[in-house]
């Protein structure tokens, strides 16, 4: 599976979202491991997963212990396990 997902930081927000990425399961190949977003701002992350249906890929600031994620069952159709 490979597919292009948007994060996006709030406008409203006071902070950057600084993020870490990773995969359940492990092993998805992400085109950035790591980034941080403005507020108001949005970034794309390239991911290639080999890995068995559904897989989340999570994006977290450990910082300001905030999180986004995407579950994905195939073919990057967002949908839950």
């Amino acid at each position: 599976m490979e597919c292009t997902i948007t994060l996006a930081n709030e406008s409203t927000s006071n902070a950057s979202f600084t993020w870490q990425a990773d995969s359940d399961p492990p092993g998805a190949a992400f085109d950035r491991s790591s980034g941080s977003i403005a507020p108001g701002k949005s970034q794309t992350v390239h991911v290639v997963a080999d890995l068995g249906c559904p897989v989340t890929f999570h994006f977290r600031d450990r910082r300001h212990v905030a999180e986004q994620q995407m579950v994905m069952n195939s073919n990057c159709l967002p949908g839950s396990s």
